[in-house]
Protein backbone atom coordinates (compact mmCIF):
# COMPACT_ATOMS: atom_id res chain seq x y z
CA UNK A 1 0.00 0.00 0.00
CA UNK A 2 1.29 3.70 -0.93
CA UNK A 3 2.10 6.36 1.86
CA UNK A 4 -0.59 8.17 2.62
CA UNK A 5 -0.63 12.21 2.94
CA UNK A 6 -2.08 12.36 6.01
CA UNK A 7 1.44 10.87 7.67
CA UNK A 8 2.63 14.26 6.47
CA UNK A 9 0.99 16.72 7.98
CA UNK A 10 3.24 17.73 10.71
CA UNK A 11 7.35 17.26 10.88
CA UNK A 12 8.47 14.55 13.17
CA UNK A 13 11.64 13.11 14.13
CA UNK A 14 12.38 10.10 13.88
CA UNK A 15 8.78 9.30 12.97
CA UNK A 16 7.67 5.54 12.28
CA UNK A 17 7.93 4.44 9.01
CA UNK A 18 4.43 3.51 7.83
CA UNK A 19 5.56 0.37 6.08
CA UNK A 20 6.27 -1.66 9.58
CA UNK A 21 2.86 -1.52 10.46
CA UNK A 22 1.93 -3.09 7.48
CA UNK A 23 4.81 -5.33 7.38
CA UNK A 24 3.25 -5.97 11.45
CA UNK A 25 -0.14 -6.23 10.83
CA UNK A 26 0.16 -8.53 7.00
CA UNK A 27 2.64 -11.33 8.74
CA UNK A 28 1.84 -11.63 12.60
CA UNK A 29 -1.85 -9.54 12.87
CA UNK A 30 -3.95 -11.41 10.47
CA UNK A 31 -6.14 -12.44 13.21
CA UNK A 32 -5.46 -10.07 15.84
CA UNK A 33 -8.46 -8.11 16.33
CA UNK A 34 -6.89 -5.58 18.98
CA UNK A 35 -3.44 -3.23 18.76
CA UNK A 36 -2.24 -0.84 20.83
CA UNK A 37 0.70 1.81 20.32
CA UNK A 38 2.11 2.89 23.95
CA UNK A 39 4.59 5.43 22.33
CA UNK A 40 2.29 6.66 19.46
CA UNK A 41 4.18 9.64 18.47
CA UNK A 42 2.31 11.16 15.46
CA UNK A 43 0.19 8.00 14.55
CA UNK A 44 1.53 5.82 12.33
CA UNK A 45 0.39 2.60 13.72
CA UNK A 46 -2.93 3.88 14.35
CA UNK A 47 -3.59 4.98 10.41
CA UNK A 48 -2.04 2.09 9.23
CA UNK A 49 -4.59 -0.42 11.66
CA UNK A 50 -7.34 1.64 10.35
CA UNK A 51 -6.52 0.49 7.18
CA UNK A 52 -6.59 -2.84 7.98
CA UNK A 53 -10.13 -2.16 9.98
CA UNK A 54 -8.82 -3.41 13.12
CA UNK A 55 -9.21 -2.05 16.77
CA UNK A 56 -6.22 0.64 17.98
CA UNK A 57 -5.41 2.91 20.77
CA UNK A 58 -2.45 4.84 20.72
CA UNK A 59 -0.87 6.15 24.25
CA UNK A 60 1.48 9.24 24.12
CA UNK A 61 2.25 11.67 27.02
CA UNK A 62 2.93 13.98 24.66
CA UNK A 63 0.87 17.08 23.76
CA UNK A 64 1.86 17.94 20.33
CA UNK A 65 2.08 13.64 19.67
CA UNK A 66 -1.44 13.67 21.12
CA UNK A 67 -2.43 16.67 19.16
CA UNK A 68 -1.05 15.43 15.77
CA UNK A 69 -2.46 12.18 16.15
CA UNK A 70 -5.49 13.21 17.04
CA UNK A 71 -5.64 15.49 13.49
CA UNK A 72 -4.78 11.85 11.79
CA UNK A 73 -7.65 9.92 12.60
CA UNK A 74 -10.59 13.01 12.64
CA UNK A 75 -12.85 12.65 10.25
CA UNK A 76 -13.85 15.87 8.62
CA UNK A 77 -16.41 17.42 6.44
CA UNK A 78 -15.15 19.12 3.35
CA UNK A 79 -17.34 21.94 2.90
CA UNK A 80 -17.52 22.32 6.94
CA UNK A 81 -13.71 22.53 6.33
CA UNK A 82 -13.62 25.48 3.99
CA UNK A 83 -15.95 27.09 6.18
CA UNK A 84 -13.64 27.04 9.07
CA UNK A 85 -10.87 28.01 6.50
CA UNK A 86 -12.17 31.41 5.42
CA UNK A 87 -13.36 31.95 9.32
CA UNK A 88 -9.86 31.82 10.59
CA UNK A 89 -8.39 33.71 7.16
CA UNK A 90 -10.89 36.26 7.32
CA UNK A 91 -9.73 37.26 11.02
CA UNK A 92 -8.05 40.15 11.83
CA UNK A 93 -8.09 40.35 15.23
CA UNK A 94 -3.86 40.66 15.73
CA UNK A 95 -3.64 40.73 19.39
CA UNK A 96 -0.39 39.56 21.09
CA UNK A 97 -0.28 35.89 21.35
CA UNK A 98 2.06 36.28 23.95
CA UNK A 99 5.16 34.45 21.65
CA UNK A 100 8.43 33.54 23.59
CA UNK A 101 11.59 35.91 22.52
CA UNK A 102 9.19 36.74 19.22
CA UNK A 103 11.27 39.16 17.88
CA UNK A 104 13.76 36.86 17.28
CA UNK A 105 11.57 33.89 16.02
CA UNK A 106 9.49 35.96 13.56
CA UNK A 107 9.70 38.88 11.25
CA UNK A 108 7.00 42.11 12.38
CA UNK A 109 5.13 40.90 9.21
CA UNK A 110 5.17 37.03 10.23
CA UNK A 111 4.56 37.67 13.67
CA UNK A 112 1.28 39.95 13.01
CA UNK A 113 0.64 37.21 10.78
CA UNK A 114 0.52 34.45 13.21
CA UNK A 115 -1.25 36.52 15.62
CA UNK A 116 -4.36 36.96 13.35
CA UNK A 117 -4.26 33.15 12.16
CA UNK A 118 -4.19 32.25 15.73
CA UNK A 119 -7.19 34.48 17.16
CA UNK A 120 -9.08 33.15 14.22
CA UNK A 121 -8.76 29.61 15.33
CA UNK A 122 -9.80 30.19 18.77
CA UNK A 123 -13.25 31.19 16.81
CA UNK A 124 -13.74 27.65 15.46
CA UNK A 125 -16.88 26.44 17.86
CA UNK A 126 -15.71 22.81 17.13
CA UNK A 127 -13.16 21.02 19.00
CA UNK A 128 -11.93 18.44 16.12
CA UNK A 129 -11.79 21.22 13.68
CA UNK A 130 -9.94 23.81 16.33
CA UNK A 131 -6.68 20.92 16.58
CA UNK A 132 -6.67 20.23 12.90
CA UNK A 133 -6.26 23.86 12.35
CA UNK A 134 -3.73 24.02 15.02
CA UNK A 135 -1.50 21.42 14.08
CA UNK A 136 -1.51 22.59 10.78
CA UNK A 137 -0.71 26.41 12.74
CA UNK A 138 2.26 24.41 13.97
CA UNK A 139 3.87 22.18 11.27
CA UNK A 140 4.84 25.73 9.65
CA UNK A 141 6.36 26.93 12.59
CA UNK A 142 10.06 26.13 11.58
CA UNK A 143 9.64 26.67 8.20
CA UNK A 144 8.22 30.50 8.51
CA UNK A 145 10.35 31.21 11.59
CA UNK A 146 13.75 33.64 11.51
CA UNK A 147 17.07 31.57 11.30
CA UNK A 148 20.82 31.76 10.99
CA UNK A 149 23.14 31.41 8.16
CA UNK A 150 23.80 27.51 9.48
CA UNK A 151 21.03 26.22 10.64
CA UNK A 152 19.52 22.76 11.57
CA UNK A 153 16.87 21.72 14.38
CA UNK A 154 19.96 21.36 16.64
CA UNK A 155 19.75 25.23 17.00
CA UNK A 156 15.87 25.37 17.97
CA UNK A 157 16.01 22.52 20.50
CA UNK A 158 19.22 24.17 22.16
CA UNK A 159 17.60 27.83 21.97
CA UNK A 160 20.05 29.38 19.52
CA UNK A 161 18.41 32.57 18.29
CA UNK A 162 18.11 33.62 15.03
CA UNK A 163 19.56 36.16 13.63
CA UNK A 164 18.49 36.61 9.90
CA UNK A 165 14.71 37.48 9.00
CA UNK A 166 13.08 34.87 6.66
CA UNK A 167 11.91 35.78 3.84
CA UNK A 168 9.08 33.29 3.67
CA UNK A 169 5.21 34.16 4.10
CA UNK A 170 3.92 33.04 7.32
CA UNK A 171 0.42 33.56 5.90
CA UNK A 172 0.77 32.30 2.51
CA UNK A 173 2.56 28.96 3.80
CA UNK A 174 -0.60 28.17 6.05
CA UNK A 175 -2.99 28.93 3.28
CA UNK A 176 -0.80 26.22 1.28
CA UNK A 177 -0.74 23.92 4.14
CA UNK A 178 -4.27 23.78 4.63
CA UNK A 179 -4.92 22.68 1.09
CA UNK A 180 -2.41 20.04 1.32
CA UNK A 181 -4.63 19.47 4.99
CA UNK A 182 -7.54 19.08 2.76
CA UNK A 183 -6.42 16.50 0.46
CA UNK A 184 -5.02 14.51 2.60
CA UNK A 185 -8.49 14.06 4.65
CA UNK A 186 -9.87 13.33 1.02
CA UNK A 187 -7.95 10.21 1.08
CA UNK A 188 -9.02 8.99 4.77
CA UNK A 189 -12.39 9.17 3.33
CA UNK A 190 -13.03 5.23 2.95
CA UNK A 191 -11.09 4.27 6.44
CA UNK A 192 -12.55 3.30 8.73
CA UNK A 193 -11.59 5.33 11.99
CA UNK A 194 -14.47 4.68 14.40
CA UNK A 195 -12.29 1.82 15.50
CA UNK A 196 -8.84 3.87 16.11
CA UNK A 197 -8.47 6.19 19.52
CA UNK A 198 -5.80 8.28 21.16
CA UNK A 199 -5.22 8.89 24.56
CA UNK A 200 -2.64 11.43 26.14
CA UNK A 201 -1.40 9.77 29.01
CA UNK A 202 1.73 8.48 30.85
CA UNK A 203 1.37 4.70 29.84
CA UNK A 204 2.34 4.14 33.37
CA UNK A 205 -1.30 4.80 34.01
CA UNK A 206 -2.93 3.53 31.25
CA UNK A 207 -4.29 -0.07 33.15
CA UNK A 208 -6.00 -1.83 30.40
CA UNK A 209 -4.60 -5.29 31.50
CA UNK A 210 -4.39 -8.37 28.82
CA UNK A 211 -6.58 -6.62 26.66
CA UNK A 212 -4.65 -6.34 23.33
CA UNK A 213 -3.53 -8.91 20.42
CA UNK A 214 -1.08 -6.81 19.41
CA UNK A 215 1.74 -4.54 20.47
CA UNK A 216 3.23 -2.41 17.35
CA UNK A 217 5.71 0.75 18.56
CA UNK A 218 8.31 2.25 18.65
CA UNK A 219 10.01 3.08 22.01
CA UNK A 220 12.01 5.93 22.65
CA UNK A 221 15.63 5.12 22.01
CA UNK A 222 18.67 6.46 24.58
CA UNK A 223 19.00 10.07 23.85
CA UNK A 224 18.47 10.32 20.12
CA UNK A 225 16.72 13.07 20.07
CA UNK A 226 14.88 15.64 21.92
CA UNK A 227 11.27 15.44 20.67
CA UNK A 228 9.95 18.48 23.30
CA UNK A 229 13.09 20.56 22.95
CA UNK A 230 12.80 20.38 18.65
CA UNK A 231 9.34 21.60 18.46
CA UNK A 232 10.10 24.74 21.21
CA UNK A 233 8.14 26.93 18.55
CA UNK A 234 4.97 24.49 18.96
CA UNK A 235 5.39 25.09 23.04
CA UNK A 236 5.51 28.46 22.56
CA UNK A 237 2.85 28.83 20.31
CA UNK A 238 0.35 26.74 22.77
CA UNK A 239 1.77 28.12 26.15
CA UNK A 240 3.08 24.89 26.80
CA UNK A 241 5.45 24.29 29.81
CA UNK A 242 8.71 22.80 27.63
CA UNK A 243 10.72 22.13 30.93
CA UNK A 244 8.05 19.49 32.43
CA UNK A 245 7.77 17.86 28.94
CA UNK A 246 11.73 17.34 28.95
CA UNK A 247 11.64 15.65 32.17
CA UNK A 248 8.81 13.54 31.38
CA UNK A 249 10.51 12.51 27.63
CA UNK A 250 11.96 9.35 28.57
CA UNK A 251 15.44 8.95 26.87
CA UNK A 252 16.01 12.84 25.99
CA UNK A 253 18.87 13.42 24.37
CA UNK A 254 19.65 16.36 26.65
CA UNK A 255 19.70 13.99 29.36
CA UNK A 256 23.24 11.88 28.04
CA UNK A 257 25.29 14.13 30.07
CA UNK A 258 23.52 13.90 33.44
CA UNK A 259 25.20 11.07 36.28
CA UNK A 260 24.07 7.69 36.21
CA UNK A 261 21.75 8.59 32.59
CA UNK A 262 22.14 4.94 31.38
CA UNK A 263 21.10 3.38 34.06
CA UNK A 264 18.15 5.25 34.71
CA UNK A 265 17.08 5.20 30.96
CA UNK A 266 17.02 1.61 31.35
CA UNK A 267 15.14 1.48 34.67
CA UNK A 268 12.43 3.99 33.34
CA UNK A 269 12.12 1.55 30.34
CA UNK A 270 11.95 -1.38 31.84
CA UNK A 271 9.05 -0.27 34.10
CA UNK A 272 7.45 0.96 31.00
CA UNK A 273 8.38 -2.11 29.73
CA UNK A 274 6.77 -4.87 32.25
CA UNK A 275 3.81 -2.58 32.78
CA UNK A 276 2.97 -3.09 28.94
CA UNK A 277 3.57 -6.28 28.48
CA UNK A 278 0.35 -7.04 30.96
CA UNK A 279 -1.83 -5.22 28.61
CA UNK A 280 -1.17 -8.46 25.84
CA UNK A 281 -3.15 -11.15 25.96
CA UNK A 282 -1.46 -15.19 26.18
CA UNK A 283 -0.35 -15.88 22.80
CA UNK A 284 -0.16 -11.96 21.69
CA UNK A 285 2.69 -9.84 19.80
CA UNK A 286 5.03 -7.33 20.99
CA UNK A 287 6.55 -5.81 17.55
CA UNK A 288 8.50 -2.91 17.76
CA UNK A 289 11.44 -1.28 15.77
CA UNK A 290 14.64 -0.54 18.06
CA UNK A 291 18.20 0.70 17.47
CA UNK A 292 21.40 1.25 19.64
CA UNK A 293 23.10 4.14 20.61
CA UNK A 294 26.40 5.37 21.79
CA UNK A 295 27.26 7.78 24.89
CA UNK A 296 30.68 9.34 25.19
CA UNK A 297 31.75 6.54 21.89
CA UNK A 298 30.69 3.50 23.30
CA UNK A 299 27.75 1.33 22.68
CA UNK A 300 24.24 1.31 24.31
CA UNK A 301 23.09 -1.85 23.26
CA UNK A 302 19.21 -1.47 23.84
CA UNK A 303 18.56 -4.01 21.46
CA UNK A 304 20.00 -6.97 23.55
CA UNK A 305 18.89 -5.40 26.56
CA UNK A 306 14.95 -5.52 25.15
CA UNK A 307 15.48 -9.06 24.03
CA UNK A 308 16.67 -10.31 27.89
CA UNK A 309 13.72 -8.13 29.25
CA UNK A 310 11.31 -10.21 26.79
CA UNK A 311 12.53 -13.37 27.20
CA UNK A 312 13.04 -13.18 31.02
CA UNK A 313 9.83 -12.60 30.93
CA UNK A 314 7.98 -15.38 29.20
CA UNK A 315 7.80 -14.30 25.99
CA UNK A 316 9.55 -16.12 22.58
CA UNK A 317 11.68 -13.99 20.28
CA UNK A 318 9.93 -14.87 17.03
CA UNK A 319 11.77 -12.46 14.66
CA UNK A 320 15.20 -10.11 14.72
CA UNK A 321 16.13 -8.90 11.79
CA UNK A 322 17.95 -5.93 10.85
CA UNK A 323 16.53 -2.84 8.47
CA UNK A 324 19.49 -0.23 7.36
CA UNK A 325 18.20 3.42 7.39
CA UNK A 326 18.94 5.90 4.35
CA UNK A 327 16.76 8.42 4.19
CA UNK A 328 17.23 10.07 7.73
CA UNK A 329 16.60 13.80 9.22
CA UNK A 330 19.47 15.17 11.12
CA UNK A 331 19.02 14.00 15.00
CA UNK A 332 18.92 10.41 13.68
CA UNK A 333 21.73 9.94 10.78
CA UNK A 334 23.66 8.64 14.51
CA UNK A 335 21.91 5.29 14.11
CA UNK A 336 22.38 3.72 10.63
CA UNK A 337 20.18 0.11 12.03
CA UNK A 338 17.34 -1.10 13.47
CA UNK A 339 16.65 -4.01 14.60
CA UNK A 340 12.85 -5.71 13.68
CA UNK A 341 11.87 -7.28 17.19
CA UNK A 342 8.85 -9.26 17.45
CA UNK A 343 7.61 -11.77 20.46
CA UNK A 344 4.67 -13.67 21.49
CA UNK A 345 3.69 -14.03 24.70
CA UNK A 346 3.61 -17.59 26.19
CA UNK A 347 2.57 -17.23 29.94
Amino acid sequence: MKELKIHNIHPYHGKFYYGIPQYFIEKYGVKCKSIIDPFCGSGTTLVESAKYDKNCVGVDINFLSYKITKAKISKINIEKFDKYVNLVLNCKNFSDINFIDKEYWFSPSNYFDLCCIFNGISLIDNEIYKNIFEVALSSILKTCCNKRKIWNNGYIADNVLPNIESKTNLRNTYIKRLTFFKNAYKELANLNLDNVNVIKSDILKYNNTNEFDMMITSPPYPFAVDFAKYNRLSYYLFHEDLTVAVKDETGARSKRNTKNCVEEFFSEIEKLYLHIMKMIKIGGYACMTVGNTHRNNKKIDFVNWLIKLYENNGWILLENSERQLTKQSMPQKRIQVEHILVFRRNN
